[in-house]
Formats: structure tokens, C-alpha cells, sequence
């Protein structure tokens, strides 16, 4: 089912997930994306300083930039039409 949304019943701890194929419409299974979402026991990484985001000539362009997170591995960057709706991400 494409953009499946499954939620189990109840809350379960775990440090693996496992994908097991039942069935698939196709003669081939694609999966492009696998999220899981929950709340880790470790804490919250450190927000960057200094982040900055400039416009650029061209107004639908943004430069971003902040400091160095000591021992971050990647940064998620959140964006929208508002604070309260920041429904988009990227991966760096």
C-alpha cells in the first residue's frame, strides 16, 4: 500500500525492526522509504549555533549555515510555511 501509515495497538519497545514480505501486487517489491517513529532513551542532540539563513538574489533561494555540532554524524533541517508547520525536511 503505497504511504501506509501503520500504527501498532500498543507501545513497544525495541531496538531492531524487521520487514517481513507477505504479499506485494507487483512482480517486484520497491521500498523507498521506511520510517519509524518513537522516542529514543538517549539526549535530545544539541540545536547548532549560530544558524543563519540568508536570501539570496532569487528569493526562492536560501543560504543556510551554523556552527559545527561536536560528534553530529548529520543535521535534519525542518521548513514551512510557518512554525507551526514545518513539514519538511531534509537529510545533510
Amino acid at each position: 500500500m503505497p504511504h501506509a501509515y501503520i500504527e501498532l495497538e500498543n507501545p513497544v519497545e525495541a531496538r531492531y525492526v524487521r520487514y517481513n514480505h507477505v504479499y506485494c501486487t507487483n512482480k517486484y517489491l520497491a521500498i523507498s522509504e521506511l520510517r519509524v517513529f518513537g522516542k529514543g532513551k538517549e539526549a535530545k542532540p544539541v540545536t547548532p549555533p549560530n544558524f543563519k539563513a540568508e536570501r539570496q538574489k532569487d528569493r526562492r533561494n536560501t543560504d543556510l549555515s551554523w556552527d559545527k555540532v561536536e560528534g553530529a554524524t548529520g543535521y535534519v533541517i525542518y521548513w514551512g510555511i510557518s512554525k507551526e508547520h514545518l513539514n519538511l525536511s531534509i537529510l545533510m
